[in-house]
């Protein structure tokens, strides 16, 4: 039997955990639980930076609630409070699907309940853009 002792590094706002010391700290810093995050996804996008507003901006337009009350009724509050707010949600966010995610996650909203986002349909929007975007780019840079 051999005993291999193994150092992991932990984020220190999600809990992931990883072997590697330089991709835990790449990780944190995009972690969208991180409040002080640098998003990757608003990087790729050309011109989003002078549209987006910062996370604590976003998160104070998500109306107020308490999810952890066993009474919680949150039918009426995504119907009647949160999916009105959306648009301007959306606006302040310059609709990238990370910054949303990280805002629902700090304001303690599970994303899965937000019938009105999809991370990953938003995701595969955004990069089959940046891809065609790209290839077009090098078309007419080497002639493909």
């Amino acid at each position: 039997m051999k005993i291999k002792q193994v150092t992991r590094y932990t984020c220190d706002f999600c809990k992931k955990n990883m072997y590697s010391k330089r991709g835990m700290a790449r990780h944190e810093l995009r972690c969208t639980l991180n409040p002080n995050r640098k998003c990757s996804v608003c990087a790729l996008q050309e011109g989003w930076a002078e549209d987006h507003q910062g996370l604590a901006e976003i998160m104070a337009l998500i109306p107020p609630h308490d999810l952890m009350d066993f009474g919680f009724d949150w039918p009426n509050y995504y119907e009647n409070t949160l999916l009105p707010k959306m648009p301007e949600i959306r606006a302040a966010a310059a609709n990238c699907p990370a910054c949303l995610m990280a805002a629902f996650r700090l304001s303690k909203i599970p994303v899965p309940l937000v019938e009105c986002f999809n991370f990953t349909e938003e995701m595969q929007v955004i990069l089959h853009r940046v891809r065609d975007e790209r290839h077009e780019e090098y078309s007419l840079i080497f002639g493909a």
